[in-house]
């Protein structure tokens, strides 16, 4: 039988689904997931993929920043060898 649940500071929290829940006042004003998605209310269940998938990106990011690093360091450490034996006399 169905049963109209009572909202909490405007909230509706489901008896049912465990962690689901809306503002009344969202379903007709139908925000962006983009701000669903840092919401409290819809955080939990809202897109749960999309913050880990942007904290992936980033990790990524900078692992390959890191390594352009070290790369490029590693070549000017190769060059200056390079110029060193270059300036040495030879051997006899």
């Amino acid at each position: 039988m169905y049963r109209p649940i009572d909202p909490e500071d405007g909230v509706i929290r489901s008896r049912v689904l465990p962690g689901f829940q809306f503002r009344l006042d969202d379903l007709c004003r139908r925000p962006e997931h983009s701000t669903l998605r840092d919401d409290p209310v819809y955080a939990d269940f809202v897109l749960p993929g999309w913050r880990e998938a942007e904290q992936r990106a980033v990790t990524e990011a900078q692992a390959r920043r890191e390594a352009q690093q070290r790369a490029q360091e590693a070549e000017q450490a190769l060059t200056r060898l390079q110029a060193q034996l270059a300036d040495r006399p030879p051997d006899r």
